[in-house]
């Protein structure tokens, strides 16, 4: 026959105007994969990293420091804290500390740690001297510590920072007296110090110093941290506290009970937690609390300041506007994760094993709803359904039709 006048069958002539449709169906299937296994992202608090310039060692650990333009191993190497104890505030890079509302304030600590024959307490102040009068003492160890003398035979009877007690009988000065201002101390040697509690984490807190107490005898693993000599040439150790003031949303008053832990050469440590050692740049609610109680006060080390990070859920500079919407969604991100893997997995494995029939189901639903016989193919099908109605004339029974059928199929 000519070809104009040959004719595909309609199977064929429908399976080449469905091959796009394949190809459309394909990547469909693809498509709803990929969004089954879509899901929103985790908010992250900022982590306070190091901000690495490239000529610092990320091998060891350098930090670039932006006020000496270096390398530094630690974030304490990279300024000094700069203290004003009179209104006791302090200040380091972009960041600020004040803690004046714990200043004149006397505390009294009952040590956590005891045992059957000693039982210690501690009495203190920030940034100035204790008043024992204000203390927890009783009136006869007020007394006591009035005047106290150390294992050299050293007397004192200056006001001082700081008293450790013992069985609510014996009392020792753990630090020098901090009255009559900067100058003053600077020249007696009795200056209080301030550190970064942590050199890694600059927002994390701070840390006091008190030295110049009552002498203690120095052990085999003191020698030369110990200075303080007798007439004799004996050398002691001088009593200290070392106050740790750690960064807390909520804690605005110091405990009555904490452990205490003995530093070599008799240095006293205490771990406070307090929203005061939280620096100033991080924002306080409506409340009063760091970060409304809603976030962390985060260093960021590529502007040497601070600043909330907010939990999940929760934005502004405080952290204190909370959107449900938010919480919602980032609170179901491990279940859809993990129901949109098993789903994807599910439609993967039929894709892969099933791909030709899933083609031909999916192709032939979209072909049904958007085909439209153009042309030829349209004759095609006009006569198809003329041969099918001839036929149906022709043999009048299914018997007769399938007989017909049958010899077609052996000739």
């Amino acid at each position: 026959c000519l070809p104009d006048s040959c004719h595909l069958p309609p199977s064929m002539e429908r399976r080449r105007d469905t091959r796009a449709w394949h190809l459309l169906a394909w990547v469909g299937v693809c498509a709803v994969v990929a969004a089954a296994t879509t899901a929103s992202p985790v908010q992250r608090l900022p982590n306070p990293g190091r901000h690495l310039a490239a000529s610092c060692s990320v091998s060891s650990g350098e930090y670039y420091c932006p006020s000496t333009k270096s390398c530094k191993a630690s974030w304490d190497q990279c300024d000094s804290i700069k203290d004003k104890n009179e209104k006791c505030t302090a200040e380091w890079l972009g960041l600020s500390w004040d803690l004046g509302s714990l200043q004149g304030r006397t505390f009294t600590i009952l040590d956590a740690w005891r045992n059957k024959t000693s039982e210690f307490s501690y009495v203190f102040s920030i940034c100035g001297n204790a008043n024992l009068a204000a203390s927890e003492l009783s009136v006869d160890l007020q007394e006591a510590c009035a005047v106290t003398s150390g294992a050299a035979g050293d007397v004192r009877d200056n006001p001082s920072p700081g008293y450790q007690t013992v069985n609510g009988q014996y009392c020792w000065r753990v630090g020098d007296d901090q009255s009559g201002g900067a100058k003053a101390r600077s020249q007696r040697g009795t200056q209080m110090t301030w550190e970064l509690l942590d050199p890694l984490n600059p927002a994390m807190g701070l840390q006091l110093t008190y030295t110049g107490g009552n002498t203690c005898k120095n052990s085999a693993g003191d020698t030369g941290k110990c200075t303080y000599q007798d007439s004799g040439g004996s050398t002691y150790c001088e009593r200290g506290m070392r106050i740790r003031l750690v960064c807390q949303d909520k804690e605005t008053d110091i405990p009555a009970v904490e452990s205490v832990d003995e530093d070599a050469a008799c240095m006293y440590e205490i771990r406070l937690n307090s929203q005061y050692a939280c620096p100033t740049e991080c924002a306080r609610g409506a409340d009063g609390t760091v970060c409304s109680s809603n976030g962390l006060c985060a260093f960021d080390a590529a502007t040497t300041s601070a600043a909330c990070a907010c939990k999940q859920g929760y934005s502004g500079a405080d952290c204190s506007e909370f959107s449900s919407i938010t919480i919602i969604v980032e609170s179901h991100y491990w279940r859809n994760l993990f129901v949109g893997v098993f789903i994807g997995s599910i439609l993967g494995a039929i894709c892969v094993f099933k791909r030709r029939r899933v083609m031909t189901v999916v192709s032939g639903i979209m072909n049904q709803l958007f085909a439209k016989p153009q042309g030829r193919s349209k004759f095609v099908y006009q006569r198809a359904a003329l041969e099918e109605e001839e036929m149906n004339t022709t043999y009048s029974t299914t018997k007769e039709r399938t007989e017909h059928w049958d010899r077609d199929r052996v000739l």
